[in-house]
């Protein structure tokens, strides 16, 4: 089962990939990164006299590559409700093999979510940089195209429903809050609720006329956290 519907709301600007999106993300980060490799293991320019074992280590990376991009692809599937016996059958394995092999890195794909949206302390690349460096890499090496779409990467990776990225946040929420012991920094919590805010607002605005209150009581709540959260920090600075 994925995260959007067709009778749901739109994605709010700036929603986060969802779970399958994120996988085909780091199988589109492999995937580039086999690409460039496998370019420049084809020999160009002048006779070398000796590798030296530069080449091995070369094919060896590519090796540790593509089974990054099968870890992902899997995980795609998996996002898709495919059967672990149709994966099974595609990876050559028994399902009960492959179930062993994989279900457990499947299990991590939510909590990788979770806890790579936890404001703080966060070493990787942004997501919209990495999309950005991806859409760039596939216009400049794809076959000219006038009317091609300038952000192929971006278009095609799926963003959370309201309801989805709601759940999210909260997700999000109770790893911070366990992170801290229950006493979560304000500072860190502010960007979660002011997004809760803004999410409640457009399912507001999209709302049945009935369901319309509940979603603005809600956005409500959240601006006036927001609001003491921000005099906290603002008093601590």
């Amino acid at each position: 089962m994925t995260e959007t519907s067709d009778v749901w709301p739109e994605p709010v600007a700036g929603a986060p990939l969802t779970t399958r999106a994120s996988a085909e993300l780091a199988l589109a980060v492999a995937a580039r990164e086999m690409s460039d490799l496998a370019r420049a293991l084809v020999p160009v320019g002048p006779v070398r006299e000796s590798y030296a074992g530069a080449l091995v280590a070369e094919a060896r990376q590519l090796t540790a590559l593509a089974g990054r991009a099968l870890a992902a692809a899997v995980a795609v599937e998996c996002a898709d409700g495919t059967p672990w016996a149709d994966i099974a059958a595609a990876a050559g394995e028994e399902t009960a093999q492959a179930r062993a092999r994989w279900e457990p890195m499947v299990r991590q794909w939510d909590a990788a979510v979770e806890q790579a949206a936890v404001p703080g302390d966060r070493d990787d690349t942004p997501v919209e940089d990495t999309l950005a460096a991806l859409d760039a890499w596939v216009v400049h090496h794809r076959d000219p195209d006038p009317a091609g779409d300038d952000r192929p990467v971006s278009a095609a990776l799926g963003r959370m429903d309201p309801h989805h990225e709601l759940m999210h946040l909260a997700a999000v929420r109770r790893r911070l809050a366990a992170l801290h012991d229950g006493a979560t920094p304000p500072a860190q919590l502010l960007d979660l609720v002011e997004r809760e805010a803004l999410v409640e607002e457009h399912l507001a605005a999209a709302a049945d006329p009935a369901d319309r209150p509940d979603h603005e009581q809600a956005a409500h709540r959240a601006r006036t956290m927001a609001a003491h959260l921000r005099a906290r920090t603002e008093g601590a600075g």
